[in-house]
């Protein structure tokens, strides 16, 4: 039998927003630096800039940090043994929340391969 702490699973629950407001603030702080350093003047082969990679770079990154969360989420649930309904539900709510959130980054930050950074 798994027990969780209550702090363990109120974290659990909301970590893949939280990985998702991480990416949120470092994709908008690196649109935020890359203008004022002038990385989008910086082209790199292929006619992509040094910004336009960084962001992609970043949004590679959170979508891959919270779909691992999700995938590692939906592991544990499976694997938990059903030995404990509070334990199921908790694992089976933040593998849900992590999906939300997978969905949410492709939502909210596709457009960093088409729009204009600056």
């Amino acid at each position: 039998m798994i027990a969780l702490k209550q702090p363990a699973t109120t974290l659990l629950v909301a970590t893949g927003f939280i990985i998702w407001s991480v990416a949120f603030i470092a994709l908008y702080g690196g649109n935020a630096v890359g203008c004022r350093l002038g990385w989008s003047e910086i082209e790199l082969a292929g006619g992509i800039t040094l910004q336009r990679l960084m962001l992609v770079g970043l949004y590679a990154l959170s979508l891959a940090a919270i779909l691992l969360f999700s995938l590692w989420m939906h592991r544990r649930y499976r694997s938990a043994g059903r030995t404990s309904e509070a334990t199921d539900f908790i694992y089976r709510v933040a593998r849900d929340g992590g999906v939300a959130a997978v969905a949410a980054t492709l939502f909210c930050f596709t457009l960093v391969f088409w729009l204009s950074p600056c």
